[in-house]
């Protein structure tokens, strides 16, 4: 970036009495090179299939577990939304239900029962 450029959005962050502090130690950190640290260090986001495929489970499983919850806050996934009706979920949610939760283990199944052999002639 040009220096007359930084120059210019430093002036307009002086004369600009109601940009919050916080908001122009940002701006001028960046300015100078410096970047901030972001507050989420794991921002990857998945789709509903691959965030279901990353725990094991089905994305019918996932699909309605979301539901069921809705995405308020306390939900174990809150959907992030991406553009109107599209959302993501964060790997962190994931990573943090499987903390919580153990490891997916399948449920046991019953042994089948034997069928009883049915001949043309019985004796």
């Amino acid at each position: 970036m040009k220096a007359s450029t930084c120059d210019i959005i430093r002036a307009a962050l002086r004369a600009d009495e109601s940009a919050p502090q916080k908001v122009v130690g940002a701006i001028n950190a960046i300015l100078t090179g410096d970047m901030p640290s972001r507050a989420d260090s794991n921002p990857t986001l998945l789709t509903m299939a691959a965030a279901a495929r990353k725990l094991g489970y089905s994305r019918t499983w996932f699909w309605d577990k979301v539901t069921r919850e809705g995405n308020s806050e306390d939900a174990s996934f809150p959907p992030v939304p991406i553009a109107p009706g599209v959302f993501r979920y964060r790997l962190r949610d994931l990573e943090a239900f499987a903390a919580r939760n153990g490891p997916y283990v399948p449920r046991p199944r019953a042994a089948p029962r034997p069928r009883a052999r049915k001949t043309l002639c019985q004796n």
